[in-house]
């Protein structure tokens, strides 16, 4: 019976921590509205991770580098933008 119980919780503990591409997209645009770059730029890329085709992420993760002045990182991600769709 512990083990049912134990196996249970982990399993719904589990489920409450995934996330959708669409709602690490949004913590992001939070983050970089709130001028937290890096944390916008790991929440973008945790995005594009569980969604390689969501083009907006890429545009937003560009941005929030031009941001913090990472020229060549932006670059990189229209290039990736553009290739990709």
């Amino acid at each position: 019976m512990k083990k049912v119980l134990l196996i249970t919780i982990v399993f719904v503990t589990s489920l409450s921590y995934c996330q959708t591409a669409e709602e690490y997209f949004n913590k992001a645009n939070n983050k970089s509205d709130s001028k937290d770059y890096q944390g916008a730029i790991v929440d973008y890329t945790k995005a594009i991770e569980l969604n390689p085709n969501y083009s907006d992420a890429y545009v937003n993760r560009g941005d929030t580098k031009t941001k913090i002045q990472d020229f060549q990182g932006a670059l990189a991600e229209e290039n990736r933008k553009d290739h990709n769709f």
